[in-house]
Order: C-alpha cells, then sequence, then structure tokens
C-alpha cells in the first residue's frame, strides 16, 4: 500500500487488479471518506478533491476534521522484554516511558538500505527473542553516526527480522 499526503491529510492508494481500478481512503479521521479511480494520475486529483470535499463538509458542520491523537496508546510484548526495557530503564535512571520514546524516535529517524543502517543514523537493536538468540537482554548491535563501531557483528533487517552479516568496515 502506499500514502498520499495533502493538506497536512494522508490517504492510502491501492490498486485493485480484478476491477482495474485504483482506490484509497483517508486515514486518521473519524469518518469514512473514500476515493477511486482509473489511473494513480487520476487517483492522486480524487484524493484532493476528497480532501476539499471534507474540509468542506466539516466546515459546515462546524466541527474538526482530524481525529486527535492523545499520544497514548497500549503496546503488547512479552513479559521478558517488559522486564527487560524496566531493568534498561532502571539502569540508565530513566522511566519505562522515556525508553520507549527514545526507541520510538531511534526507528523513526532511522534511515537504512537494505537493512544496514547509513553513516548519518545510530541504530541500536535488542538481539534477544525470536530473532537472535541471546542469554545476555543487554546485547545490542550499535553502529555510531561516524559508522566506525559494531558490536557485535550482525544487523536486524528492518521490518524483516532476517539476521545479516555486519560488513568488516561499514564505510
Amino acid at each position: 500500500m502506499n500514502l498520499m499526503r495533502y493538506l497536512g491529510f494522508d490517504g492510502t492508494a491501492e490498486i485493485d487488479l480484478d476491477r482495474g481500478t485504483c482506490f484509497g481512503k483517508l486515514l486518521f479521521i473519524d469518518d469514512l471518506v473514500t476515493y477511486e479511480a482509473s489511473d494513480p494520475r487520476a487517483l492522486k486529483a480524487e484524493f484532493h478533491a476528497a480532501v476539499d470535499d471534507y474540509l468542506e463538509t466539516c466546515r459546515q458542520l462546524g466541527r474538526p476534521p482530524k481525529k486527535p491523537h492523545s499520544g497514548l496508546f497500549n503496546v503488547r510484548t512479552t513479559p521478558e522484554k517488559h522486564r527487560d526495557l524496566l531493568l534498561c530503564a532502571a539502569e540508565r535512571g530513566i522511566s519505562l516511558n522515556a525508553v520507549v520514546n527514545e526507541a520510538i524516535a531511534q526507528f523513526l529517524s532511522a534511515k537504512c538500505s537494505d537493512g544496514i543502517p547509513t553513516p548519518s543514523c545510530t541504530v541500536a537493536v535488542n538481539l534477544v527473542d525470536t530473532f537472535v538468540p541471546s542469554t545476555d537482554p543487554r546485547n545490542f548491535v550499535t553502529v555510531s553516526p561516524s559508522g566506525d563501531t559494531v558490536t557485535p557483528t550482525l544487523f536486524i533487517e528492518a521490518f524483516g527480522g532476517r539476521q545479516k552479516e555486519a560488513p568488516a568496515n561499514p564505510h
């Protein structure tokens, strides 16, 4: 699925091969707003028209268009990962919330190609559980912003969880 953005609104862009159409819907709103077209260029125009129409409808109804994001959500994990995160937070003298926010920020800012971090980002991946068996929950893969430090010699490929050998010299 591809995403489009217009006037701060996000929408999907999908293809139905059986029907020979492109379609999508607006994301993160309280209403269901969909759009459809015969080709990708037309879908983009329909997406823009759907956003414009949605904004006008909300204005006429006197209500805010976007669904507010509270910043609160539940994360389900294993008891072992929960414990490991609490230990990490305690060792660093910070809250569990701060540890999770750091991990989210790092994930969102990482720019990786083929699972190998670029020299402009820092990535730390906990090598426990299903990805890589480890008896030490504090065993991390770390790449410094300059790309100099790699320990140990494994990377976890983004979004796939597959192991890759780290290069001897990341440059």
